[in-house]
């Protein structure tokens, strides 16, 4: 376990995999029953289609795959679940000689 000093919390889990973050709001981040009914439609549309587009289910008017981005995920998670993820978005490069 690890503590986050900035919002004086307890860090239970640290996922490192933008599928597995992404699978975890879904399953269990998600807003649920009268908390789900009382979001706007517009929000519930959004969450839905963004489900769509992270299982590869949905096709622009070309034809291609829409996917669901980092930022896109992130921007959703931290609006309807804001409690519950702390997320940060790396890019890592490693050089080797």
């Amino acid at each position: 376990m690890k503590i986050n000093t900035k919002a004086s919390t307890f860090v239970v889990m640290e996922i490192t995999n933008f599928n597995e973050a992404w699978e975890h709001f879904w399953n269990n981040g998600l807003p649920t029953g009268e908390d789900w009914l009382a979001l706007p439609e517009s929000a519930r549309n959004e969450i839905c289609q963004a489900g769509r587009d992270y299982n590869r289910k949905r096709k622009d008017k070309s034809g291609k795959v829409v996917n669901l981005t980092m930022k896109r995920a992130k921007r959703i998670m931290e609006q309807y679940a804001p409690d519950k993820y702390e997320i940060e978005i790396r890019f890592i490069c490693r050089v080797k000689e």
